[in-house]
């Protein structure tokens, strides 16, 4: 784990349409491997979108995690307007 420690962690994740039928897992595994690298990024963990254009920084997994529980009762969406 020493590897992960001093680094930049963001995770992007697919907001498409697609991925609605496994949406609650992708938050799962969010959840999971951002406690795993909680604290170990100096300026906190970023989260970023393929549709979506909202981009989070937070040293707090938690808040991260709420975004993403937040996004998904508008998500996933399509890539078209």
């Amino acid at each position: 784990m020493e590897e992960l420690s001093e680094r930049d962690h963001a995770f992007i994740i697919d907001d498409s349409a697609s991925m609605a039928p496994v949406w609650l897992d992708v938050q799962r595994v969010f959840e999971a491997l951002s406690y795993i690298v909680k604290g170990m990024s100096p300026e906190g963990t970023e989260l970023f979108f393929t549709i979506s254009y909202a981009t989070y920084l937070s040293k707090d997994t938690t808040d991260l995690s709420t975004h993403l529980s937040t996004l998904s009762k508008a998500k996933p969406q399509s890539s078209t307007a």
